[in-house]
Formats: structure tokens, sequence, C-alpha cells
């Protein structure tokens, strides 16, 4: 199973509304992306390892963790080179660069992981019919809102799969210079782009063979009530994006690198 893929658990994650859970999402994201302090960065990460492990899906958020901290180390290099401003610490690195850097991998990886999150606790048939019923999305673009999302764990699996192929066949993807990776992972877009015309193609006839030009908002045959413990995380995201912003101000003069 992909770490992206819905986990069926009982957790009080799952038992929340769609749209309460993909409000949190939003609301996750915004906290990591206006949160400009190192400490609360810091401490961001581990409040959403432990909503993950709340949702019973911390193994999945741990792979994807792991997949990410390349890119966002990445990202924490490119950072160091490009920002001059501060203090010098070492050769050309300063504080402040330092600082940048840990900041804007940091919100990357953040802002992933939450977004991540709705994908692992949340089925998108059912996220699909409450922005219908609630929100009264039309189901068009509720239906290729919740489709794109679907496809993204699905086109990694494939992409994984065509990988795995490619290395039976003796191509060795983990040796040579970075440059030599990159060439032999362009090749792999060509039948992952095939498969996916392919899949697009399958699943607009199987739309239309199941009455989708016919899908009204009452359409849906489950109901989504909203909760107290709805209320209550989304009380908790606010006061959240509150705490972030307080964290702006009274955590960020602090000094962190030294």
């Amino acid at each position: 199973m992909g770490a992206l893929n819905y986990v069926d658990a009982d957790s009080p994650i799952h038992r929340l509304n769609p749209l309460t859970r993909l409000f949190l999402a939003v609301m996750l994201c915004l906290g990591s992306i206006i949160t400009d302090s190192v400490i609360t960065q810091t401490l961001y990460l581990l409040f959403i390892f432990a909503i993950a492990r709340i949702a019973r899906v911390h193994p999945n958020a741990i792979s994807l963790f792991k997949g990410l901290f390349k890119a966002c180390l990445f990202i924490f290099v490119l950072q160091i080179l490009f920002v001059r401003r501060g203090n010098p610490l070492f050769l050309f690195i300063t504080d402040e660069g330092l600082t940048s850097a840990y900041i804007v991998a940091m919100r990357v990886m953040n802002a992933s992981l939450a977004f991540t999150l709705v994908l692992m606790v949340t089925r998108m048939t059912d996220l699909t019919n409450a922005m219908v019923y609630y929100l009264h999305l039309s189901y068009r673009y509720a239906f290729v809102i919740t489709t794109a999302l679907r496809f993204i764990p699905i086109l990694m699996d494939e992409l994984n799969e065509i990988r795995e192929a490619q290395t039976a066949r003796g191509v060795e993807f983990d040796t040579g210079s970075s440059l030599k990776r990159l060439q032999l992972i362009l090749p792999l877009c060509a039948p992952l782009l095939i498969n996916a015309i392919r899949r697009t193609d399958s699943a607009a006839v199987s739309a239309e063979v199941r009455g989708f030009h016919l899908r009204t908002r009452l359409s849906g045959c489950k109901v989504y009530p909203f909760r107290t413990c709805d209320l209550v995380c989304a009380a908790a995201c606010i006061l959240l994006c509150v705490l972030c912003v307080l964290g702006n101000i009274y955590l960020k003069p602090l000094p962190f690198f030294i």
C-alpha cells in the first residue's frame, strides 16, 4: 500500500465529516505557510505527526516524510547558496541564509504532509458527495477535484511498478551521477503518461455508463452529519492558525542558529 492511499481505521479523525477533514487539511497547510519561525515550524511538524498518530496513519506519514526529505534537503541547499544576508558563519553560509533555508524546507515538508493527510483518512467518494450536498458544488467539478486527488497515489504506484520493471531488465537507477539518474528517470514518463491516458479514458467511459450526467445534489445515498466533534475540530484549526501568528511574533526573534 502506498503512502498516499486511503487507510481504513476507526479513529476520531476518520469519524469526522469529510468537509471537516478537508478544512483541517486546508488550515494545516495555511498554518505551515504563515509560520515564519524556526521553532514554530519544528513544533508544527511534531503536531502533524501527532495528528497522524491519532488517525493511525503514522506509518504512512513516516514513509512520506522519508520520501520528501530528499526534495526538502535539495531546497535547503539551494536556499543556503542563494541567500547571502546576515552574519557569515562558515565560508558563504550566513545565519540568515541558514534560518531561511530551514524555514522554507520545513514549510514545504509541513504543507505537503498536511495536504496528503486528507488523502490518508478520507475516501474520495465521501468527499465528493459531501461537497455536492453541503457546498452545492456541481458534481462535475467535485468529481474532477477528487479524481485528480485519487490519481496521485495511483500514478505514484504505477511509477514504482515501471521503475521496478526497468530495474529487472538491468537498468541501474541508484548508480552514477545525479545527471545520469535524471536521464534514466525521464524515459519512465512516457509509459506513465500512456497509462494515465488509458486510465482516464476508461474512467470517462465507466462514468458515462453509470449515468454521470444524471447525477444531482440529492443523488447521494449517504448522509454526512456535522457533530460536536466537527465544531471542536474546526475551532481547534482556527486556534492553531492564531497560535502560528503569535509564534511569529514571540518566537521568531529568538536566536536559533548560533
